[in-house]
This record gives C-alpha cells, sequence and structure tokens, in this order.
C-alpha cells in the first residue's frame, strides 16, 4: 500500500532511513578533490561574491572551458568561502545537505506510487549505491541540480493532480509562480534545466491537447532569468544551444550513455554478475515505464525521454554523470515494474521485492569491501599538487601566464592565470602559447597524452628551460615561441 498524505509511521521510517544516509556520507566525507576543474571555477565564483568583486572575473583568458558558470552553486558555496576560506569538507558537507533533501524530494515524488517497502528500497538504492557515495567528494552542481529538479517534479505533479475551480483560481496562480521560481533555480544551476520547458509543453499537449498556464507562466519566468543573469551577472547561464551533431559523436553516444548505468550494479568482484542484473533490470525499468506513462503521463515521464535524447547532440560527455538526473527515474520505473509483476499473488509479492532487496544489499555490501574509504586516489590537494602551487605563487609573478590543462584550478589554489589548448602537438602549442602570452607550461609527467610535448620542450634547451619539477609535474620557461621544423 503505498504512503499518502500525513506524518505516517512510513513517512518516519523513509525519513530515519535517509537521516542514516546522511551521516554516513558526513562521516566518510574524503580530503581534498579529483582533479578536474570544473569544482575551482564554482569556487571562484564564491569567491568573487564572497569578496564583492564581479562575479565574472576568474582569471579565464581562453582556450578550454568555460569562462563562468550559472550563478547558484556559486551563491551557495559564498557563505561557506566568506567565513570558512578554501574549505572543501565544509562545501562538501553543504552539499551533501541538499543532496538529502533531494532524496526527500524523491520520495515524495513517489509515494502515491509504491508501496512503502518499495519506497525505502528504492531511497536505499540510490542514497547507499556506491556510485552516490563515491560522487559526493566532488563540489558539483549535480546533487543540487537533482533536488531542485524533483522538487519541480513533485510540484508539477500535484498541480495537475488537482482539480481548480473558478474560486480557487488564484491559489492556482500562486502554485504556478511556485513552479515557475523553482525552474529558474533549476535553469540557474545548470542551463540543461531549460529542457524541463520542452518537457512540460509536450506533457500538455499529449494530456490536455493544450498548453496550460502553468507552462507559460514558467517560461515567462525562464526567460526573465535569462535576461536578468546575463545583465546583471555576465554569467554564462544561457539556453542549451551547443549542439555536436557528427553522426560518429552521437552513434558512439547512442551506445556509450545507456551502457554507463551498468555502473550502479557494480559489486567490485564479479563483472558477469553485474552484467546479468544490469539487462535484467533494464527490462523491468522498459516494462515500467510503459506501464505507468499508460496509467497516468507526467512531466517526469517525458523528461525521462527527452533528457536523454538532448545529450546525444548537446556537448557532454557520455559519462554516467550526466545521467544523475534520470537515475531516480530509472530505478522506480523498474521498481514499479517489478511490484506490477508480482501484485497477483502474495507470495511472488515477497519473493520479488525479497529478492530485489538482498541483491541490492549484496550488491552495496561487496562494492564497499573493495573500496578506499579513506583517501582519493587522486587529488588537486595531493602532495605533488600543492608543492606545484606553492612554487608558482612564490617564485612567478602575479601576472605571468601559464599553459596548463587544468587552468581554473591553478588560478584557485596558485592565483596564477591560465589556459588550456585543444592540443598537445607541439605547433598547435607553440602557436596557443604565443596567442595566449604565456610564460610558462605545466606538462603532468604521469599523462600519457603529454609524452610528445614533454619530449618536444626537452628538446629545445634554448626556447624551453626546465624551472620546476617533482614527481608529478614539471614547468618549464619559454624563452621563445619555436615550433621547430
Amino acid at each position: 500500500m503505498a504512503v499518502t498524505g500525513g506524518w505516517s509511521g512510513g513517512r518516519w521510517l523513509v525519513l530515519g532511513l535517509i537521516a542514516l544516509i546522511g551521516v554516513f556520507y558526513l562521516a566518510t566525507i574524503r580530503e581534498g578533490h579529483r582533479w578536474g576543474d570544473d569544482f575551482s571555477l564554482y569556487i571562484l565564483h564564491a569567491k568573487n561574491i564572497a569578496e564583492g568583486r564581479p562575479f565574472h572575473e576568474t582569471g579565464f583568458i581562453g582556450g578550454v572551458g568555460a569562462p563562468s558558470y550559472p550563478p547558484l552553486i556559486p551563491l551557495l558555496l559564498a557563505p561557506a568561502y566568506k567565513f570558512l576560506g578554501l574549505n572543501l569538507w565544509a562545501m562538501k558537507a553543504e552539499f551533501i545537505v541538499l543532496f538529502i533533501a533531494g532524496l526527500w524530494l524523491i520520495f515524495f515524488l513517489f509515494e502515491r506510487q509504491l508501496p512503502l517497502p518499495y519506497l525505502l528500497l528504492l531511497v536505499g538504492m540510490i542514497g547507499l549505491n556506491h556510485y552516490f557515495w563515491n560522487f559526493k567528494d566532488n563540489i558539483l552542481s549535480d546533487f543540487p541540480f537533482l533536488g531542485l529538479l524533483y522538487l519541480a517534479f513533485y510540484l508539477l505533479q500535484e498541480i495537475h493532480r488537482k482539480e481548480f475551480s473558478a474560486a480557487q483560481r488564484r491559489a492556482h496562480m500562486r502554485s504556478s509562480i511556485l513552479i515557475g521560481l523553482v525552474l529558474c533555480l533549476c535553469y540557474a544551476t545548470r542551463s540543461v534545466g531549460v529542457l524541463v520547458l520542452p518537457c512540460m509543453v509536450i506533457h500538455d499537449l499529449i494530456r490536455f491537447r493544450r498548453v496550460t498556464g502553468v507552462t507559460l507562466i514558467a517560461a515567462l519566468m525562464v526567460l526573465l532569468a535569462f535576461v536578468l543573469a546575463n545583465l546583471v551577472l555576465r554569467s554564462e547561464i544561457q539556453f542549451p544551444l551547443w549542439f555536436a551533431v557528427e553522426p560518429q559523436v552521437v552513434l558512439h553516444k547512442l551506445r556509450a550513455f545507456p551502457y554507463s548505468l551498468i555502473v550502479l550494479w557494480d559489486n567490485g568482484r564479479s563483472k558477469t554478475i553485474q552484467q546479468v542484473l544490469f539487462v535484467i533490470f533494464n527490462v523491468l525499468a522498459i516494462i515500467g515505464y510503459v506501464r505507468k506513462v499508460r496509467t497516468r503521463l507526467d512531466v517526469q515521464d517525458v523528461f525521462a525521454v527527452i533528457y536523454p535524447l538532448a545529450l546525444l547532440f548537446l556537448q557532454a560527455r557520455a559519462s554516467i554523470r550526466y545521467l544523475i538526473p534520470v537515475i531516480p527515474l530509472y530505478f522506480f520505473y523498474g521498481m514499479l515494474s517489478l511490484e506490477a509483476l508480482a501484485s497477483s499473488r502474495a507470495r511472488w509479492r515477497r519473493l520479488a521485492f525479497g529478492g530485489l532487496a538482498l541483491t541490492m544489499a549484496l550488491t552495496c555490501i561487496a562494492k564497499y569491501s573493495t573500496s578506499n574509504l579513506g583517501s582519493l586516489p587522486e587529488s588537486v590537494t595531493g602532495p605533488e599538487a600543492t608543492a606545484l602551487f606553492a612554487w608558482a605563487r612564490a617564485s612567478t609573478r602575479e601576472g605571468d601566464i601559464f599553459v596548463f590543462r587544468k587552468p581554473r584550478a591553478l588560478m584557485l589554489f596558485a592565483e596564477r592565470r591560465a589556459a588550456c589548448p585543444r592540443s598537445n602537438s607541439p605547433r598547435h602549442f607553440v602557436g596557443f602559447a604565443k596567442r595566449m602570452g604565456a610564460r610558462y607550461v605545466i606538462v603532468n609527467r604521469e599523462r600519457s597524452g603529454q609524452k610528445r610535448l614533454r619530449a618536444f620542450l626537452a628538446r629545445r634547451p634554448e626556447s624551453f628551460v626546465r624551472v620546476y619539477a617533482n614527481d608529478k609535474f614539471e614547468v618549464y620557461r619559454i624563452l621563445a615561441y619555436d615550433a621547430g621544423g
């Protein structure tokens, strides 16, 4: 029986499980942060907000990478930076709290559609999944976006569930404005959040044969948010029009994106069991989706199709990270199918639920037993990186420019501007360094992709002089922009 309304014992059970997940996440926060400097740009924006400087002045000078990001994540990080400085632990804790709130909203969205045992299992499958636990050590937009997205889905589901009389139109208007505000926050977290709007239009046309006032109000509010963000903050909050339509890229993503979900079934020991579970649950999820849309179509059901399709054409890597917004729906559809298939007999229902719960428990235990819970294998705050940043601050001038594959991390930790070229080929590198006016180049000795560049620099001591090295990094001073013959 589904949980509906009021603070029943079922809701307290779910709240207790979510609280335990939160305690587990907070207790296992790992020091440092993975390489990949998207988080650095968020913190640079937050630093500007905390110190009263223009939002967009992050030291970006060109090359690979966005010059700025949407404003909500920096606004969330700014208080932590203002009062605690560059405290990565506190920033991770803040995002974990937002993830826990997101789990609660996911429960609210589905509480009328699944029995309590399945709701508990759904929350556990998401919160205790090793992938989400491992992801918690990232200061990125995904967790806040997840919570806001499912808040929007919940509000839309509720407003479309109710029938408003003429006397209740004022309440309907307030609900519509609230939904528009939440969608603005989604959009201010990740610009791809604007995809909810076409999903709302498609939902309205299929279900009501017209575009509803809720959708029109939301669209107007998001458009206003777009104008204000670009005029006031000069932030890169824009409609996701950066398409990658090369057929080979689309075909690669068409294969890679669905298969990336196999990570959710990783047990750390048996690939065969992982693949079998992945295939079985995919079949259940497809059956559950068909059953759901035949019974009742909601905006999240449209989003479950439109969002992955959009990823095929947007400039995003084929990574499971970009599927995080639809993973709760993936689990929900699978459990909806399992619950329906086993509902004819109580014995089969108990066996189906018990089998899924036992499978998830064993998968989690096996995976965690093989995981390193104590430290990140590669961290931007590791000893070699820390030494590099300290050398850059102490031995170079503030106006010096570097060529480095993680330019925003260098700006955050060493306060030196840098740019990343699109290619490590010597000719491209030299031309890029000249255009940027770079005085130094940093190479990673452990990256196979930079071996050719290292060899090129070492062969030309008259143009590139090594001025610093540790076990992981080398720094060359550029004396002349010489690409050779």
